[in-house]
């Protein structure tokens, strides 16, 4: 059975982005359909359309209420691309808060187009996967389990970080401590290499992504209406949009974010001393190096001294116990 053509919107006051759009993605296999504005985008929303390509800035109704009242339209499985000459946090967040998946920034190359419409095909599958599994789940009777206090879920995630050897077992962990609070959020366990990002909702869009990048530097705790960041030197939080709670569990929510991040803070500062300690220090690899350098060169000269063959030997073991294996055998 073959796959189901996706349809793709293309939603830009602009004929020309539209024109160049449509030619990009000449070659993929998708059913394409162009709108001039927001409106008639919401007119053929019964068209049940599975990729949209939205621009933001657009006479009338704008890319981010175009979203918003698609979502609220019921068109939750939709994968929404802003496209956008801006790329500054607000708009970006503006576009997350209104429902996008993701987020590229005007002009850009047929590739990066591409490549986006191809992750997007990938969660669109993957996303009815998931539905199938569920629906079987239900049907087997699967039950949901009580909800655990917020202390609960404050000391299991303290447990649980404490016994996690891998950065993903981490990251993961603190994304189910999020969905135990009730709460969507962004986490980023970062050093100066490499960024680790996760999300609470399981995959993690490219959009999310961007707006971590451009989270990640800002002061400890920042809080701007429902959103709220939190920064350590190698660990980001941010819930874009707090529920709305009492006061009382606000307070109690904050102090357990904090708590949270600082226990993930401290476990991936301590994966950091720990694979610092298990790599050799520069100086010893450099010597190792050039030994193994020297056995190689001296090997065909000592062959047949025994002196030289015990010493020779002795020198090949020590480059073995570091793993360079190359010459441990000449």
């Amino acid at each position: 059975m073959s796959e189901q053509v996706l349809k793709v919107f293309v939603v830009d006051d602009d004929p020309t982005a539209r024109m160049l759009n449509m030619l990009q993605m000449q070659g993929v296999d998708v059913d394409i359909r162009e709108f001039a504005d927001g409106d008639a985008c919401l007119a053929a929303v019964g068209d049940a359309p599975d990729i949209i390509l939205l621009d933001v800035e657009m006479p009338g109704t704008d890319g981010v209420a175009v979203c918003r009242r698609l979502r609220a339209a019921g068109l939750t499985n939709a994968e929404i691309v802003f496209v956008s000459a801006h790329d500054d946090l607000e708009t970006r967040l503006a576009a997350h808060d209104a429902g996008g998946n993701d987020y590229v920034v005007k002009p850009y190359a047929k590739a990066d187009l591409v490549a986006r419409i191809e992750v997007a095909k990938r969660t669109i599958r993957a996303r009815r996967e998931v539905a199938e599994h569920v629906q079987l789940a239900r049907q087997r009777g699967t039950a949901d389990m009580p909800a655990p206090s917020d202390m609960g879920v404050l000391m299991a995630f303290l447990w649980d970080a404490a016994f996690c050897q891998t950065v993903d077992d981490l990251g993961l962990a603190f994304c189910n401590a999020l969905k135990q609070y009730g709460l969507h959020g962004l986490v980023d366990l970062h050093d100066a290499r490499d960024s680790h990002c996760y999300s609470s909702q399981g995959r993690l869009t490219a959009l999310e992504a961007s707006i971590l990048d451009h989270v990640r530097g800002m002061e400890r705790v920042f809080q701007f209406h429902d959103r709220l960041a939190i920064q350590y030197p190698h660990t980001t939080l941010l819930i874009p949009n707090l529920p709305p709670v009492d006061h009382e569990r606000a307070s109690r929510l904050h102090d357990h974010l904090m708590v949270l991040v600082g226990s993930a803070e401290a476990r991936f500062s301590a994966m950091l001393g720990e694979a610092r300690c298990r790599a050799p220090a520069p100086h010893v690899t450099d010597a190792v190096a050039e030994l193994a350098r020297t056995l190689k060169e001296t090997a065909a000269a000592t062959h047949g001294n025994p002196p030289a063959d015990r010493l020779r030997k002795a020198a090949a073991e020590v480059v073995s116990q570091f793993g360079n294996r190359q010459y441990a055998g000449e």
